[in-house]
């Protein structure tokens, strides 16, 4: 079953000056900070990447951010397992001078997607509709099919 708002787990305590961001720049603080987490639990190739990822998009934001870089996230559907985190310049697009990063999915990355509008907060009932037996109803709608194209030609007299 689909969380409802009845039902749905609440945010988690943020610090008052993050819950006061905008939505991008909450998103860009709380991937930071998960990132600096994720790499005390890695391994030291993996932790000296992510390490080295947030020290170049640092170094990119420092002096007041003029390009205003944000990073952002997407989770692609090939690989639902994994998250690709990059840095992107609203109105442009992706700063592709900067790197790419792949962690894998966790249930943090996709709290801070819902949190900051990049996921629905309440996602869609995907539960199939069942019968009286518990058996999944068939689908009704769609066309009858196509009749044989040997029984079209023919001509009625």
């Amino acid at each position: 079953m689909s969380e409802q708002p009845r039902h749905a787990p609440l945010s988690p305590h943020r610090k008052w000056w993050v819950e006061r961001m905008s939505p991008a720049d909450r998103r860009s603080y709380l991937l930071a900070e998960r990132l600096e987490a994720l790499a005390d639990s890695r391994p030291r190739e993996e932790a000296a990447a992510i390490r080295g990822f947030l020290r170049q998009f640092r170094k990119a934001t420092a002096d007041g951010n003029p390009a205003g870089f944000l990073l952002k996230i997407k989770v692609p559907k090939q690989a639902p397992s994994h998250a690709a985190i990059f840095a992107e310049c609203p109105g442009v697009g992706r700063v592709r001078w900067l790197p790419v990063l792949v962690v894998p999915a966790s249930p943090h990355l996709k709290r801070i997607m819902q949190e900051c509008g990049d996921r629905p907060l309440f996602p869609p009932n995907r539960v199939r509709k069942a019968d009286v037996w518990g058996e999944p109803e068939q689908d009704r709608a769609g066309f009858p099919p196509m009749p044989d194209p040997k029984v079209w030609s023919q001509r009625v007299p």
